[in-house]
């Protein structure tokens, strides 16, 4: 016993719904033409359309993307090609009826995908009396809407992978910035603690230090060269009661003077003074200080030498 046509017209509404499904699940990860061309071939070949149209837009402003599928008009078409080229888009769904091109007469349907056909279109035609079915404009618009998913799905993956790539690029120049950083610490590290070696080697042999003094902390900064001839630990802390301290007692009042003035007044230092080792021996050392201003004016601090000259004065006092 034969199916009764509605039942036979839904039975093949349900095998189309089902072709139609296919298009996104399998797509979703191709570009705009791929889709394009394989929801054409869905309509010509699964649905048994005579004429099938899909366009679909690029939002960023490229070209479109333009498949047709089919040859049984011209009409259409022809129609078709000619309401675009006149509108650019076509704004809501529209069926044309009884296009004429000589003995045969084409049906045809026109969907927009998206608001406003943003993007794109997809029309068909058919030789049945009664194109479009109301199963058929279903049928359509559930192409439609798979075709629109599969493109914004298809968009959204590309959209990732690209800000994927952009992140692995950003890594990739960060991570040579780094290196090239971490070379250039490397070098002037380097060239760094050479200087530092030969500054320290030049003093030592010219028996000269140097020192640095905050006037507002009272904090005292001083060479290798100047521990060595102050004859203290480098992990004492340089001050200025240590230099007197060190300082021969005739000469310690002498100096708590000049100190107290150059912290005062911010004038250049320039004496001599004895110290008195703690094993007796005597030095003699020369003191140069000049002061140096902030970017307001203001003196901040001395940056200066001290000198050994005790085998000079024994040279002098020899001759």
């Amino acid at each position: 016993m034969g199916l009764d046509p509605d039942a036979l017209r839904l039975r093949t509404a349900l095998r189309d719904l089902v072709a139609l499904s296919t298009v996104p699940v399998a797509r979703v990860s191709r570009d705009s033409p791929a889709i394009a061309s394989d929801l054409a071939d869905v309509l010509v070949n699964s649905l048994y359309l005579d004429f099938a149209f899909v366009r679909l837009c690029d939002p960023g402003g490229g070209a479109a993307v333009e498949i047709a599928r089919g040859d049984a008009w011209e009409a259409f078409p022809a129609w078709l090609q000619d309401q675009l080229a006149l509108n650019g888009r076509l704004l809501r769904k529209e069926i044309v009826r009884d296009i004429d091109n000589g003995p045969h007469r084409c049906r045809g349907i026109v969907v927009p995908v998206g608001i406003n056909a943003e993007g794109g279109l997809v029309a068909a035609a058919c030789d049945r009396t009664d194109f479009p079915s109301e199963i058929d404009k279903l049928l359509l618009s559930v192409a439609v809407n798979h075709a629109a998913t599969a493109v914004r799905t298809a968009r959204l993956i590309d959209a990732h992978r690209r800000a994927e790539e952009a992140l692995r690029e950003s890594e990739q120049q960060l991570r040579r910035a780094r290196d090239e950083l971490e070379t250039k610490v490397a070098e002037r590290t380097a060239k760094l603690r050479r200087s530092e070696t030969y500054l320290a080697e030049a003093q030592r042999l010219s028996h000269t230090g140097s020192f640095g003094w905050e006037i507002s902390s009272g904090r005292l900064y001083w060479s290798e060269e100047t521990f060595r001839i102050f004859e203290c630990d480098r992990a004492d802390q340089p001050t200025v009661e240590l230099i007197l301290q060190r300082t021969h007692p005739l000469d310690r009042d002498l100096a708590r003077q000049t100190i107290d003035h150059a912290r005062q007044e911010g004038r250049v230092l320039d004496f001599e003074k004895r110290l008195l080792m703690p094993d007796g021996r005597i030095k003699n050392v020369h003191i140069v200080g000049h002061p140096v201003f902030d970017d307001f004016g203001n003196f901040a601090e001395y940056a200066g030498t001290v000198i050994d000259v005790t085998e000079h004065r024994r040279a002098e006092e020899e001759r």
